[in-house]
């Protein structure tokens, strides 16, 4: 593998990486609501 690929695939890879990990909007990403305590039926 020549150094041209090395270098195209290392970009490649922090570009992916930015744009999984650097939302633009911090509010993009919220983690899941938890569940409300004593909603679900009690069990038997």
């Amino acid at each position: 593998m020549s150094r041209k690929f090395w270098i195209l695939g290392l970009c490649l890879v922090l570009l992916l990486l930015a744009f999984f990990l650097w939302p633009e909007t911090p509010g993009e990403i919220a983690p899941p609501e938890p569940p409300v305590q004593g909603t679900a039926p009690p069990p038997d």
